[in-house]
């Protein structure tokens, strides 16, 4: 029985780790889709992305 609420708990964390993972690349592609249209810190702030993370993103844009 023990083992059957570790292989559960495990499940569960995983889970929600996947979900707090799509949240964060979600946050990433609407800030992709805003740099043309508004400064990095007003996107960061909006995303609750770090301002780093937004300039990266930015740069990473501009290289193509």
């Amino acid at each position: 029985r023990l083992y059957g609420y570790g292989l559960n708990d495990g499940m569960e964390k995983g889970m929600e780790k996947g979900r707090e993972e799509g949240k964060e690349e979600e946050k990433i592609q609407i800030a992709i889709a805003l740099l043309d249209i508004l400064e990095v810190e007003t996107i960061a702030k909006k995303t609750n992305l770090s301002i780093e993370t937004v300039q990266n993103l930015k740069n990473k844009g501009n290289e193509h």
